[in-house]
Order: C-alpha cells, then structure tokens, then sequence
C-alpha cells in the first residue's frame, strides 16, 4: 500500500512541478493497478488513483481513455458519499470534462 502512495506522490510531482506527462503516467496508472489489487475499486485511495489518473490523461488529450476511470471514481464517490458531496460534485466536473 505504502508503494501505491509513493507510485501516487511521485506522480503528482511529476505532474504538477515539472509538467512531465509522458514520465507521471506509467507511475499513476502503477499507483492505480496497485490499488484497485489491494483494496478494491470502491476503496477511497483507489477512487483517488483513479480520480489522479484520468485527469493525467485528460491533460494528454485522451478523454476517450479518461472516461471510464472518471467514471468509475464519480460513481464510487456518489454511492459513497452522496451526490452532495463536494469531492463527488468535482468528481462529476471531471467526467463532464472527459465527455466534452
């Protein structure tokens, strides 16, 4: 589990210092695989990875490949926490955006 997180971290980092897209996104989708395994794709940090990973792909232009994975994380959060919810109302945001 400590690994996913650092997979996770590392990517964000990646991601948001250096902009490096083409270097966080095997490290996200690591994160991601690692943990849906562990802990299940309802699991709040396996939202987040899915959440982390669909938005990277959102930035490098393949919302195709984004939707599900902002999909997933929306419905999750939704059955979870509620529509209410502001991490489900940012969720929802997000897949609009894939979808657009």
């Amino acid at each position: 589990p400590d690994a996913f997180s650092a997979a996770g971290h590392l990517s964000s980092l990646l991601l948001h210092l250096r902009r490096d897209l083409g270097e966080a996104e095997p490290l996200a989708r690591r994160a991601w695989e690692g943990s849906m395994r562990h802990f299940g794709q309802e699991h709040p940090r396996a939202l987040q990875a899915s959440s982390d990973l669909g938005q990277l792909l959102l930035e490098r232009g393949r919302p195709a490949e984004a939707e599900p994975l902002l999909r997933t994380t929306f419905e999750g959060l939704e059955r979870n926490l509620g529509i209410s919810h502001p991490k489900a109302l940012a969720a929802v945001g997000d897949l609009g955006s894939a979808l657009y």
